[in-house]
């Protein structure tokens, strides 16, 4: 910008819309207090936006009424190699259409946090814009997920039955070696396999999705995860790249599963994590990935207005070609 005549600047005017988010606690909190807030809210954003894009780092107040102090907070924390904000490409959840509830959104996921622990970090340890081997994703994918069901599951049925019956067993050996060796296997009897876990876990989600075709994903997963654990890799003989790219789908379709169940749990709305698999601008890659592996059939890949448009054309061409051969 600059005069109309004479010399020109190459100068620019931007202008940049930006949010605060304003926490007020009850009391006066520590710095190591007002931190661990900030992370909260830092994970949070991962999940409602799909980036680790570094926030600004938090300004304090410190103090009340005119002798408040402001105070900016920097700590040791995960530098992102994202350098710009994410677009709506990234997002999960359009802001607009959670501003009235977001201090409820906090709330829950600040519970859900604490309540199921490692079923929550380890999916957000993968979404890091940090470089992971493929072993490692999944790995940590269905951790997080066997973690989960563990933490959110109620008793199997018949898990008392099971348990008197296996004290029965027992009590009918006389101590030594050989009873405390069956102790030992049978410890766990009766808890639910992987694939069982996997399922149960992921099949209330609202995304449409035949209960066969997850429960035969979720066997696929648990087959790999045990591969993985006990033979140290693939069992049969073929080209790691083909294993690569095997893992790559499998991690693709569980981590996307994985985010909309976490958003469901703070909050999210059936209706709005529907069409956020199915018709919002992230859909295709969603979409993509439960195609990848089976859960869904290609034609979920194609697009409803084009194939309107198509069926409409189609439908007009016809009529056009009989209205010419009643007029001939």
């Amino acid at each position: 910008m600059g005069p109309y005549l004479g010399k020109h600047r190459d100068s620019s005017l931007s202008l940049t819309e930006y949010a605060e988010i304003v926490l007020t606690p009850k009391q006066a909190l520590s710095l190591a207090e007002m931190q661990a807030l900030f992370v909260l809210f830092a994970d949070l954003f991962i999940l409602l936006t799909g980036s680790d894009f570094n926030l600004d780092w938090p300004t304090l107040m410190c103090g009340e009424g005119d002798q408040a102090q402001r105070l900016q907070l920097y700590f040791a924390r995960h530098a992102s190699r994202e350098k710009e904000p994410p677009g709506p490409h990234k997002w999960w959840v359009n802001f607009p259409k959670i501003s009235s509830q977001f201090g409820e959104l906090f709330a829950n996921w600040r519970r859900r946090r604490e309540q199921w622990g490692p079923g929550v970090y380890l999916y957000l340890s993968t979404r890091r814009s940090e470089s992971l081997y493929e072993e490692h994703r999944f790995i940590m994918l269905v951790w997080g997920l066997e973690s989960l069901h563990r933490r959110r599951a109620e008793p199997a049925r018949g898990a008392e039955k099971l348990q008197q019956k296996i004290e029965r067993i027992l009590s009918r050996l006389e101590e030594g070696k050989d009873k405390r060796w069956l102790q030992r296997q049978l410890e766990h009897a009766g808890e639910p396999s992987l694939e069982q876990r996997i399922l149960e876990t992921l099949e209330g989600l609202p995304l449409d999705l035949e209960k066969d075709a997850l429960r035969k994903f979720a066997r696929a997963c648990a087959e790999k995860r045990n591969e993985i654990s006990h033979y140290g890799g693939r069992r049969h003989e073929g080209k790691y790249s083909d294993e690569l790219e095997d893992l790559h789908k499998k991690s693709e379709a569980l981590s996307n599963l994985y985010h909309i169940l976490l958003l469901r749990e703070i909050g999210i709305d059936d209706t709005t994590l529907n069409a956020i698999a199915h018709r919002g601008l992230r859909s295709f890659t969603i979409k993509s990935s439960f195609v990848a592996v089976g859960l869904l059939s290609p034609e979920a890949l194609k697009d409803p207005a084009t194939d309107a448009a198509i069926a409409a054309a189609r439908l007009a061409a016809k009529t056009k070609d009989e209205s010419g051969k009643e007029g001939s």
